[in-house]
């Protein structure tokens, strides 16, 4: 028995001896071998992200233009002659028709001066005639004839000076319109070029709103194109896009867009603060929610989508439009699977594991 004892003593002792040799030199055990080596070893997960189908269809937006109701047309009627006002037949007001009489000047001696031309006319056809029956019986000359001749055509042209001047004393509507003011008084002096008018007549059938449109959107109005704006005064009306200035205002950068719209019963009045609403070309669009748009490492928004081998790819998209359950957006193919979950944790040419909305895989 102590013999066993003793060998069994031994032993353990030896052993302890080899492992403490083991350790001390240094070597360790050798590690298990990575995952991608063991027979064993599963492939990494795929992210998973969630699409959804979407198809694009014809969208229509509008563009706001914001100012206000202004007269086709505003003129000073002023004289063409001088002389005095004499009599006023019009009032502010009143709705006059192209052609009417607005003011009389006095005709002082303008009337013996007509009736004076008209006998030195009559006077100068006889002298003529004379002389060409002279040169006709070969007792005339023909420098006698034409200098008979000049003397007739400056009558015939002093008669209708005169006859014009004559008519110039009566001041005229050039269009029809409504009378806005009348600045003058009988007894007024008007003369051709002077400040004062006769009355200041405005053309208000149509009339227009005008506005201003800024330069990223004035691409999208176009001539023609129909329009719905309402007035401060509470006034809805319809009318058409008649002007679209080519040029932008130097200080605003906008340009000015016109709306002609129908005021045959003069119910709008000009300087009135009006909202029209102007369509858009209609375009193909998709109708997203904003929540899923991302960015580029430049920052060019855009969507997320996966291919039919559930690969990611950024598409840069434009937004035209947008309204209480989403935007509108171009630059998407006709249709698109549209990442709607997990877009923030994918990148453009990664494989996923897809789910469409609805629970079905692909």
């Amino acid at each position: 028995m102590r013999k066993s004892y003793v060998i069994a003593t031994a032993m353990a002792a030896a052993m302890t001896v080899w492992i403490a040799s083991g350790a001390l030199s240094g070597e360790e055990a050798a590690p298990p071998p990575p995952p991608a080596d063991r027979a064993d070893a599963k492939p990494a997960a795929l992210p998973h992200v969630r699409v959804r189908s979407t198809s694009a269809a014809e969208y229509t937006g509008s563009i706001t233009v914001r100012g206000r109701t202004e007269a086709v047309r505003s003129v000073d009627v002023k004289a063409e002659t001088a002389g005095a006002v004499s009599e006023i037949l019009v009032r502010r007001g009143a709705e006059v028709k192209a052609g009417d009489v607005l003011c009389r000047l006095s005709l002082r001696d303008r009337q013996a001066a007509l009736t004076e031309a008209e006998a030195e006319l009559r006077q100068r056809e006889m002298e003529y005639n004379a002389a060409a029956q002279l040169k006709g019986a070969g007792y005339g000359t023909t420098n006698r004839l034409a200098e008979a001749r000049a003397i007739l055509d400056a009558a015939r042209a002093k008669l209708t000076r005169m006859t014009q001047e004559l008519s110039d004393t009566e001041i005229k509507a050039p269009f029809d319109g409504i009378i806005e003011d009348m600045p003058s008084e009988i007894g007024d002096v008007l003369s051709p070029g002077g400040d004062q008018a006769c009355a200041t007549i405005v053309d208000a059938d149509p009339m227009l709103i005008v506005g201003q449109v800024a330069e990223r959107e004035i691409a999208g109005i176009r001539i023609g194109a129909d329009a719905r704006a309402r007035l401060i005064t509470g006034q809805e009306v319809t009318g058409k896009v008649r002007f679209v200035a080519t040029k932008a205002d130097p200080d605003t950068r906008t340009f000015r867009v016109e709306i002609e719209v129908a005021n045959a019963d003069g119910a709008l009045k000009a300087g009135v603060t009006t909202e029209a609403r102007v369509p858009t070309t209609p375009v193909a669009a998709h109708h997203l929610s904003p929540a899923i748009l991302s960015l580029d490492g430049d920052g060019t928004i855009g969507l997320k989508i996966v291919d039919a081998e559930a690969k990611v790819h950024f598409l840069p998209v434009g937004i035209v439009g947008s309204d209480d359950a989403g935007v509108y957006v171009t630059g998407l193919p006709a249709t698109a699977d549209v990442i709607v979950v997990g877009q923030d944790f994918v990148l453009p040419g990664q494989k996923v594991e897809v789910s469409r909305d609805g629970g079905s895989n692909s």
